[in-house]
């Protein structure tokens, strides 16, 4: 069972997946050796961002609700916000915990590397996923939210913010100030031609202000990553 949003049909984390996701994990480490997994959002059916549609209890989140809340599911008249909210939190709190499980017993030195697009969603602020993984990236890249997630973290966490056309910000802005608050930099563009992108002298050979959209996140981090200023052109 699943909520059928088109595009992105979005799974219950019922006992049941959660197994097969766990085996599925184990086995993909086992196969690959991988140093890292990469746990691409981690949310509840019905939407990715506040505000939450309310869920629509299944027969199966009814039986989660038992597992989860220790008692009986009370119907559906009867949930109120605050109960719907403890048991969403209960519901992504129960599959971090089994997947840092598998990883970590699997092979204790790989890294999980979480995404989200709300960092700042009740459903996991202040949780134990924010402090216990191993990288967190802040798929908005916005500096309030990067900001604001440092004392959610564990003491081992790494903060990684992301550069991306979709989220707007500006990578003269969210560079220095990443820099600046000891946080890594990640970006990820669609391929413009076939599976190649241009090669890194065509983003040095324009202006970083004559680049648009991606190309300009790409600019930015390329001057980054070799030492070169913002201001830098190549003759």
């Amino acid at each position: 069972m699943c909520y059928g949003i088109p595009s992105s049909p979005h799974i219950q984390y019922t006992t049941q997946y959660l197994d097969d996701l766990c085996a599925s994990i184990e086995y993909a480490i086992k196969k690959t050796g991988t140093d890292g997994a990469f746990v691409d959002w981690l949310w509840n059916p019905g939407t990715t961002m506040e505000p939450y549609p309310p869920l629509k209890w299944m027969d199966c989140e009814q039986v989660m609700f038992k597992e989860l809340m220790n008692q009986t599911f009370p119907g559906i008249n009867k949930i109120t916000p605050e109960i719907e909210l403890q048991f969403r939190r209960k519901a992504i709190d129960r599959c971090w915990k089994r997947i840092r499980e598998t990883v970590k017993k699997t092979k204790p030195d790989c890294i999980i590397w979480l995404t989200s697009c709300q960092l700042t969603s009740k459903d996991i602020a202040e949780s134990d996923m924010l402090k216990e993984v191993d990288w967190l990236l802040n798929e908005a890249c916005d500096i309030t939210t990067t900001n604001a997630m440092h004392n959610m973290l564990g003491k081992n966490t790494r903060l990684v913010t992301c550069l991306a056309n979709w989220n707007g910000q500006d990578p003269a802005k969210i560079i220095p100030a990443a820099i600046k608050e000891k946080v890594g930099l990640y970006g990820f563009t669609k391929p413009v031609s076939g599976s190649m992108m241009p090669p890194v002298d065509y983003y040095f050979s324009k202006s970083l202000d004559s680049l648009k959209a991606d190309e300009r996140n790409i600019g930015a981090l390329a001057r980054l990553y070799n030492n070169l200023p913002f201001e830098y052109v190549k003759k």
